[in-house]
């Protein structure tokens, strides 16, 4: 389904203005699903961008493409989230 068909006011084959409330109905969905992933599942999926974003004709938001998903143990991201977060405090 096509955004025209979903917001027909627009016109002349512009993209249309998607509402804030259905824009930010999917950065929830799609927040919930990293969540997931990071916390159930120990994923990171490194590729997370608006092409691997999937919306059904119900308007619920999957994230796709697991490419270059990696597994993670908690001691491993631990070393990583320091590492990260020591760098960034020292370029501030």
């Amino acid at each position: 389904m096509s955004l025209l068909t979903l917001y027909p006011e627009q016109h002349n084959n512009q993209i249309p203005l998607i509402p804030e409330l259905v824009i930010s109905a999917f950065i929830q969905q799609i927040l919930a699903g990293v969540d997931y992933l990071h916390d159930r599942k120990n994923q990171l999926h490194r590729d997370l961008k608006p092409g691997n974003i999937l919306v059904n004709s119900a308007g619920d938001a999957k994230i796709s493409d697991f490419g270059i998903a990696k597994q993670w143990d908690s001691e491993e991201f631990s070393e990583a989230y320091d590492k990260y977060f020591k760098l960034s405090a020292m370029q501030t």
